[in-house]
């Protein structure tokens, strides 16, 4: 089998440029045929902790990461290491909705299936709720503008990943131009992890499940 739209993994391409409305979580892969039985059941799957649940449901050649690892048994050791922490993963992207992508695909969290224009994929983040407060300075109350499910350039400068850890607010850009500070614990990567399934043989099975670009 090939993986038809594995690209999906390392870029969001699509028509229209994604705005704040429209990356809320939705359900957009209903219409699919036996999407809805997969969902579900990959739901109780993930709901229960349970990898034989899960087993079919992934394809034995699932794309785990960009070095080559792949595999439904190696992504059944990392399921039990909390270093992974995998089921939380799946727990999170399902809970963010799903898109229908290229070639008759389920693309989870739901905004992954969106188009980001030019922004860097490794410098967005999507605001992951309703009215985050986009603050004027780090330590001021004063509001600029509330941010909903919408995507943020990061512009914050840190001399190290511990003092970026330790920040109670990071500075972001949103698409209008507005800029200011945002608690960090409301945003989420955009090459944070994401699942990609594929129907063959009237079957859907995970091809690929995967972080960073």
């Amino acid at each position: 089998m090939k993986f038809h739209i594995f690209a999906a993994a390392v870029t969001c391409v699509l028509a229209t440029p994604a705005h704040s409305e429209h990356l809320a979580p939705r359900n957009e892969c209903g219409t699919l045929e036996g999407a809805d039985a997969f969902q579900m059941a990959l739901v109780t799957a993930v709901a229960n902790r349970n990898a034989e649940m899960l087993r079919p449901l992934v394809h034995p050649q699932v794309h785990l990461d960009f070095g080559g690892g792949r595999g439904w048994e190696l992504m059944g050791e990392r399921l039990q290491s909390p270093d992974y922490d995998l089921w939380a993963e799946l727990d999170e992207v399902i809970r963010l909705g799903c898109d229908e992508g290229h070639e008759q695909s389920l693309v989870m969290p739901y905004y992954w299936g969106q188009d980001y224009g030019d922004l860097d994929a490794y410098g967005t983040y999507i605001v992951v709720g309703n009215k985050v407060p986009l603050y004027r300075s780090e330590s001021s109350d004063r509001i600029v503008r509330n941010l909903s499910w919408e995507a943020v350039e990061f512009v914050s400068h840190f001399d190290s990943e511990e003092e970026l850890d330790k920040a109670k607010r990071w500075e972001v850009k949103a698409r209008d131009g507005a800029r200011g500070f945002v608690d960090p614990t409301a945003l989420r990567e955009l090459v944070d992890f994401r699942l990609i399934a594929e129907r063959e043989d009237g079957k859907w099975r995970i091809t690929t499940f995967i972080a960073g670009d």
